[in-house]
């Protein structure tokens, strides 16, 4: 559940601990899983939603209630922002240079029903710089303009660390599926 009512935004303005306290661990296992979407490391995405969390408990006052749902996905961006500050500043965070790219294209022979923890894998095995723009822009619905300015990188940068994360996205669920099919005939022929 990650709506908010009103009457929760206000003691939380009032800083009442029991609403805190409860809004905070209703919210944190979607927030973390954000968190985690970019970082792929734990402790960096428990970082992020706590230092989210108090900023975001610093500018609550200036928070309006529009929808139920409005404070969870202010706190998520926050949240976003929080993972990519602390991605840039241990040196994780790198695009992959025009020269290095694979740029074949290719439209996988990809079964449609994709089982989502796979997916979830092989997107974690992304190059983060792939990795975080492809979420960004796939998942959370960014514009490429968004984007480059929340990264500090050219739209165009955007757009091509987009392309080549869906590339290799494709050949990695292909791989992934080629491995699997070849231990399912492994198990059955025994």
């Amino acid at each position: 559940m990650k709506s908010v009512t009103q009457i929760e935004l206000n003691l939380m303005k009032q800083q009442d601990e029991n609403t805190l306290h409860r809004v905070f661990n209703q919210l944190y296992p979607m927030l973390f899983s954000v968190a985690y979407r970019y970082s792929n490391d734990i402790n960096n995405a428990e970082d992020a939603v706590m230092m989210a969390w108090v900023n975001a408990l610093a500018q609550i006052n200036k928070f309006q209630l529009k929808h139920n749902n409005a404070f969870y996905y202010w706190l998520k961006k926050i949240v976003i922002n929080e993972t990519i500050k602390i991605i840039k500043t241990t040196g994780n965070f790198h695009l992959v240079p025009l020269e290095e790219a694979d740029e074949t294209v290719s439209q996988p022979d990809i079964e449609n029903s994709i089982d989502l923890e796979h997916l979830r894998f092989c997107i974690e095995q992304l190059p983060t710089g792939y990795r975080t723009v492809f979420n960004l822009f796939a998942v959370e619905g960014f514009s490429h303009k968004e984007i480059a300015k929340m990264l500090q990188i050219s739209e165009s940068t955007s757009k091509s660390q987009y392309l080549r994360a869906r590339n290799q996205l494709q050949k990695l669920l292909i791989k992934y599926q080629i491995k699997a099919t070849s231990v399912q005939s492994n198990v059955q022929s025994q």
